[in-house]
């Protein structure tokens, strides 16, 4: 019985020393384990995409704080002007023009327009929205106009004005436009001048001489 044990004992040392040991058992530490096979791998969850934007969704301009509301429409110069009512201007060279409501309708109003130069007049109907475009300049002005306010004394009444003023390149030179504005004129047009030194005619002038109705 002791021979046996010892040859039991021994044969156990052997398979020790050559490496037999359990294939279950944890391989040692600072071993290298094997890579498990790519189809083992647990699938990773997809990610959920952004919906496309719509036509006309402006999310991306709202999340930046640059999106833009439509332009609003805004009240033309003729927009409050009644049946009658008249202005006349005085322009260069004796030039007199007078201009009168002879209709308004729900989208224009109506303007009869006689120009008289000398002892001779004429006579011309024309049309103006009561509603115009929201980028449209008040009277042509444009978007890099300087805008003051000055007071003007017509016929007696004084008027308080937007005075808008702009400079244009010309030949030889430049050019200075200026115009006077008041909501209690009719038109709203009150005085308009234009200046250019190297002109034939370096300053052309129309300025508001009555109105009433």
């Amino acid at each position: 019985m002791g021979r046996a044990l010892g040859a039991l004992l021994a044969a156990a040392a052997m398979l020790s020393a050559a490496g037999c040991s359990d294939s279950s058992a944890p391989p040692p530490e600072g071993a290298r384990r094997k890579p498990r096979p790519r189809g083992d791998r647990a699938p990773r969850p997809a990610r959920p995409r952004a919906p496309a934007p719509r036509p006309g969704d402006d999310t991306i301009g709202r999340l930046t704080g640059a999106a833009t509301a439509p332009a609003r429409p805004a009240k033309g110069p003729w927009a409050d002007a009644k049946v009658g009512q008249f202005v006349t201007y005085r322009g260069p060279r004796g030039v007199k023009i007078t201009h009168k409501v002879v209709k308004v309708a729900p989208e224009r109003v109506v303007v009869e327009t006689t120009t008289v130069v000398g002892q001779v007049s004429n006579t011309a109907k024309g049309e103006f929205p009561r509603v115009v475009a929201a980028g449209d300049g008040p009277r042509g002005a444009p978007e890099d106009a300087r805008w003051t306010r000055e007071t003007l004394r017509i016929g007696g009444k004084e008027l308080p004005c937007r005075v808008a003023a702009w400079r244009r390149p010309a030949a030889g030179g430049t050019r200075v436009h200026k115009v006077w504005l008041c909501e209690r004129v009719p038109g709203h047009l009150v005085r308009s001048e234009r200046i250019e030194p190297d002109a034939s005619e370096p300053t052309v002038t129309m300025e508001l001489i009555d109105f009433g109705g």
